[in-house]
């Protein structure tokens, strides 16, 4: 999972100083990706996401940010499988997330909707998580996790697994 979020109200509040000197833009494609995560839980845990993912990118010339992501992904699903049990759960993980990235090399995101991660980002324990909601991050240069913000629900992936 990737650990990708967002803070759109920024970069509107912030105006002129965020104008783009470019846009990238990736139009929607197609996603069928399996990884599998064999420490996250007690057991080995196969993801499947499926669905249409599309990433838009800017970068600055001058300013705070040295580049701004914007994911969107409609339909983007997850099932997840304990591969010992066999047993499975599905999530909406559409998103959509935002990222800005600084100069120094510090990280702000927000996700604004459904969004899988591969820690809790509550409390930074390790395990496989979904968020519903509003959630709100910011990483220093190293990526440790210096604030987070969340309204929403929290759901244990693992915890959902293995019983």
């Amino acid at each position: 999972m990737k650990r990708i979020v967002a803070l759109l109200l920024s970069a509107v509040v912030s105006g002129a100083a965020l104008a783009p000197v470019a846009a990238y833009a990736d139009k929607p494609e197609h996603a069928d990706y399996k990884l599998v995560f064999r420490s996250a839980c007690d057991f080995r845990v196969s993801v499947h996401e499926q669905g249409k993912v599309s990433v838009k990118t800017f970068k600055y010339r001058s300013g705070r940010f040295s580049y701004k992501q914007i994911f969107t992904s409609p339909g983007l699903k997850a099932t997840f499988e304990n591969l010992q049990s066999g047993k499975t759960v599905r999530f909406n993980i559409a998103g959509p997330g935002i990222t800005k990235v600084e100069r120094g090399g510090s990280r702000s995101d927000a996700v604004l909707g459904p969004w899988g991660w591969d820690y809790n980002p509550e409390t930074g324990q390790g395990g496989l998580w979904i968020t519903t909601g509003r959630a709100f991050t910011v990483y220093d240069k190293r990526g440790k996790l210096i604030s987070f913000r969340f309204s929403g629900r929290l759901v244990d992936v693992c915890s959902a697994l293995a019983a």
